[in-house]
Protein backbone atom coordinates (compact mmCIF):
# COMPACT_ATOMS: atom_id res chain seq x y z
CA UNK A 1 0.00 0.00 0.00
CA UNK A 2 1.06 3.54 -0.75
CA UNK A 3 -0.36 6.42 1.28
CA UNK A 4 0.15 9.82 -0.29
CA UNK A 5 0.30 13.54 1.54
CA UNK A 6 0.65 17.30 0.04
CA UNK A 7 3.57 18.44 1.92
CA UNK A 8 5.23 21.34 2.99
CA UNK A 9 8.13 21.86 5.24
CA UNK A 10 7.38 18.53 6.31
CA UNK A 11 3.68 19.63 7.09
CA UNK A 12 0.58 18.38 5.94
CA UNK A 13 0.28 21.23 3.53
CA UNK A 14 -3.52 22.77 3.95
CA UNK A 15 -4.81 22.99 0.86
CA UNK A 16 -4.84 20.02 -1.54
CA UNK A 17 -5.25 22.08 -5.07
CA UNK A 18 -2.40 24.08 -4.64
CA UNK A 19 -0.01 21.54 -3.42
CA UNK A 20 2.87 20.58 -5.68
CA UNK A 21 5.07 18.13 -4.41
CA UNK A 22 4.00 15.12 -2.22
CA UNK A 23 5.52 12.56 0.41
CA UNK A 24 4.80 8.75 -0.38
CA UNK A 25 5.11 6.19 1.95
CA UNK A 26 5.39 2.75 1.00
CA UNK A 27 3.71 0.36 3.94
CA UNK A 28 4.07 -3.30 4.82
CA UNK A 29 2.76 -4.84 7.86
CA UNK A 30 1.30 -1.93 8.87
CA UNK A 31 4.36 0.00 8.97
CA UNK A 32 6.25 2.61 6.51
CA UNK A 33 9.12 0.91 4.97
CA UNK A 34 10.00 3.76 2.31
CA UNK A 35 9.43 7.28 1.76
CA UNK A 36 9.88 9.28 -1.72
CA UNK A 37 9.58 13.18 -2.33
CA UNK A 38 7.19 13.41 -5.50
CA UNK A 39 7.02 17.19 -7.06
CA UNK A 40 4.59 18.14 -9.80
CA UNK A 41 5.10 20.84 -12.39
CA UNK A 42 1.25 21.60 -12.38
CA UNK A 43 -1.05 21.38 -10.11
CA UNK A 44 -4.01 20.79 -12.04
CA UNK A 45 -6.01 18.34 -10.49
CA UNK A 46 -6.75 15.58 -12.52
CA UNK A 47 -2.96 15.56 -13.46
CA UNK A 48 -1.71 15.40 -9.86
CA UNK A 49 -4.27 12.72 -9.18
CA UNK A 50 -2.98 10.49 -12.22
CA UNK A 51 0.16 11.00 -11.38
CA UNK A 52 0.16 9.64 -7.73
CA UNK A 53 -2.49 6.77 -9.09
CA UNK A 54 0.28 5.87 -11.54
CA UNK A 55 2.77 5.74 -8.54
CA UNK A 56 0.81 3.47 -7.00
CA UNK A 57 -0.89 5.28 -4.07
CA UNK A 58 -3.92 4.00 -3.05
CA UNK A 59 -4.97 6.66 0.06
CA UNK A 60 -4.25 10.06 0.22
CA UNK A 61 -4.29 11.80 3.42
CA UNK A 62 -4.41 16.09 3.20
CA UNK A 63 -6.02 19.09 5.25
CA UNK A 64 -8.78 20.94 2.85
CA UNK A 65 -9.77 19.70 -0.46
CA UNK A 66 -12.27 21.21 -3.05
CA UNK A 67 -14.64 19.67 -5.29
CA UNK A 68 -12.81 19.45 -8.22
CA UNK A 69 -10.04 17.68 -6.66
CA UNK A 70 -12.24 15.51 -4.63
CA UNK A 71 -13.44 14.29 -7.38
CA UNK A 72 -10.30 13.87 -9.61
CA UNK A 73 -8.61 11.84 -6.42
CA UNK A 74 -12.51 9.53 -6.33
CA UNK A 75 -11.78 9.28 -10.20
CA UNK A 76 -8.75 7.83 -9.94
CA UNK A 77 -9.98 5.14 -7.44
CA UNK A 78 -7.88 6.28 -3.72
CA UNK A 79 -9.30 6.60 -0.63
CA UNK A 80 -8.80 9.79 0.93
CA UNK A 81 -8.60 11.34 4.21
CA UNK A 82 -9.13 15.41 4.96
CA UNK A 83 -9.01 17.92 7.56
CA UNK A 84 -5.58 16.40 8.74
CA UNK A 85 -3.02 18.96 10.43
CA UNK A 86 0.15 18.70 11.62
CA UNK A 87 3.47 16.49 10.53
CA UNK A 88 3.27 14.62 7.42
CA UNK A 89 5.34 11.49 9.38
CA UNK A 90 2.51 11.85 12.70
CA UNK A 91 -0.39 11.67 9.94
CA UNK A 92 1.01 8.52 8.25
CA UNK A 93 1.48 7.25 11.93
CA UNK A 94 -1.95 8.02 13.06
CA UNK A 95 -3.77 6.24 10.46
CA UNK A 96 -1.56 3.29 10.75
CA UNK A 97 -2.57 3.39 14.30
CA UNK A 98 -6.64 3.63 13.58
CA UNK A 99 -6.71 6.91 15.46
CA UNK A 100 -7.66 9.31 11.78
CA UNK A 101 -11.55 8.56 11.28
CA UNK A 102 -11.26 6.24 7.45
CA UNK A 103 -9.22 3.91 9.97
CA UNK A 104 -11.58 3.73 12.86
CA UNK A 105 -14.78 3.05 10.72
CA UNK A 106 -12.60 -0.21 8.97
CA UNK A 107 -11.52 -1.15 12.53
CA UNK A 108 -15.08 -1.77 13.15
CA UNK A 109 -15.99 -3.31 10.12
CA UNK A 110 -13.56 -5.83 9.79
CA UNK A 111 -14.15 -6.42 13.44
CA UNK A 112 -18.46 -6.98 12.46
CA UNK A 113 -16.32 -9.35 9.95
CA UNK A 114 -14.20 -11.61 12.47
CA UNK A 115 -17.68 -11.34 14.50
CA UNK A 116 -19.54 -12.58 11.64
CA UNK A 117 -17.24 -15.88 10.94
CA UNK A 118 -17.92 -14.83 6.86
CA UNK A 119 -15.68 -15.41 4.36
CA UNK A 120 -14.26 -11.53 2.69
CA UNK A 121 -13.71 -11.99 -0.87
CA UNK A 122 -10.74 -10.24 -2.60
CA UNK A 123 -12.04 -9.17 -5.85
CA UNK A 124 -9.00 -8.56 -8.90
CA UNK A 125 -12.05 -7.78 -11.31
CA UNK A 126 -10.82 -3.99 -11.22
CA UNK A 127 -7.37 -5.28 -12.38
CA UNK A 128 -8.92 -6.83 -15.22
CA UNK A 129 -10.71 -3.72 -16.49
CA UNK A 130 -7.94 -1.36 -15.85
CA UNK A 131 -9.55 0.36 -13.17
CA UNK A 132 -7.72 -0.61 -10.70
CA UNK A 133 -3.80 -1.93 -9.35
CA UNK A 134 -4.66 -3.82 -6.69
CA UNK A 135 -7.67 -5.76 -5.55
CA UNK A 136 -10.49 -4.91 -4.11
CA UNK A 137 -10.94 -5.08 -0.28
CA UNK A 138 -8.12 -2.24 -0.39
CA UNK A 139 -4.67 -3.63 1.09
CA UNK A 140 -5.01 -1.64 4.33
CA UNK A 141 -8.51 -3.10 5.11
CA UNK A 142 -7.24 -6.71 3.83
CA UNK A 143 -4.51 -6.24 6.76
CA UNK A 144 -7.60 -5.34 9.23
CA UNK A 145 -9.30 -8.55 8.10
CA UNK A 146 -5.97 -10.31 8.61
CA UNK A 147 -5.06 -8.98 11.85
CA UNK A 148 -8.13 -10.58 12.95
CA UNK A 149 -8.16 -14.04 11.69
CA UNK A 150 -10.81 -13.64 9.13
CA UNK A 151 -10.59 -15.75 6.17
CA UNK A 152 -10.51 -14.87 2.25
CA UNK A 153 -11.34 -16.21 -0.88
CA UNK A 154 -9.91 -14.65 -4.54
CA UNK A 155 -11.59 -14.15 -7.21
CA UNK A 156 -11.47 -12.27 -10.77
CA UNK A 157 -15.65 -11.05 -11.46
CA UNK A 158 -14.68 -12.80 -14.98
CA UNK A 159 -17.21 -12.30 -17.92
CA UNK A 160 -14.87 -13.93 -20.64
CA UNK A 161 -12.70 -16.99 -20.16
CA UNK A 162 -9.30 -15.24 -20.39
CA UNK A 163 -10.06 -13.06 -17.40
CA UNK A 164 -11.18 -15.65 -14.72
CA UNK A 165 -7.79 -15.93 -13.07
CA UNK A 166 -6.43 -12.34 -13.66
CA UNK A 167 -3.96 -10.75 -11.54
CA UNK A 168 -3.90 -14.29 -9.24
CA UNK A 169 -0.14 -14.91 -9.58
CA UNK A 170 0.67 -11.33 -7.57
CA UNK A 171 -0.87 -13.52 -4.78
CA UNK A 172 1.56 -16.47 -5.34
CA UNK A 173 0.81 -19.69 -3.70
CA UNK A 174 -1.18 -20.40 -0.68
CA UNK A 175 1.40 -19.46 1.82
CA UNK A 176 2.01 -16.06 -0.35
CA UNK A 177 -1.91 -15.53 -0.45
CA UNK A 178 -1.96 -15.81 3.58
CA UNK A 179 0.06 -13.06 4.22
CA UNK A 180 -0.56 -10.96 1.03
CA UNK A 181 -2.45 -8.00 2.22
CA UNK A 182 1.03 -5.44 1.41
CA UNK A 183 2.24 -7.70 -1.14
CA UNK A 184 3.05 -6.05 -4.95
CA UNK A 185 4.28 -7.89 -8.07
CA UNK A 186 8.03 -8.27 -8.33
Amino acid sequence: MKIAIPCENGEVMQHFGHAKEFAIYAIEDIKPIEKETVTFDEVDHETVARGLKSRGVDLIICGEIGAGARSAVENAHMLLISGVTGEADEAVDSFLEGRLELMTGLRRTADAFAASGKVVEVNTGGISRGWMEDAYPSPAFRALLRARGVRFVLSSDAHAAEAIDCAFDRFGNAEAFARFPFARPA
